[in-house]
């Protein structure tokens, strides 16, 4: 994807339409996708205020800088050698 170096000195990567890509919004299909979930999920977790959302009219919309943020928090490290337990 095309980009370029920001002021601060960070890779600014644009979609096809020249967009930002994290300033890009997403639809709750889109949202789903993106995380592998339900659009229902989604919904749910709106409802909840898990996620941020923008309310334009009746759309809901989401950035996807903070669906990525999201999925990062999520990661689970792995347990290294000897931490890791043996089922039995």
């Amino acid at each position: 994807m095309p980009g370029f170096i920001n002021r601060h000195g960070a890779e600014v990567v644009l979609d096809s339409r020249g967009m930002e890509r994290d300033q890009k919004l997403l639809d709750v299909t889109e949202t789903a996708e993106l995380c592998h979930l339900k659009v229902s999920t989604i919904r749910r977790w709106v409802a909840n205020r898990r996620l941020t959302s923008i309310k334009l009219g009746r759309r809901v919309l989401f950035r996807r800088r903070d669906i990525e943020a999201l999925i990062e928090r999520s990661i689970v490290p792995a347990r290294s050698g000897n931490q890791a337990k043996v089922a039995r």
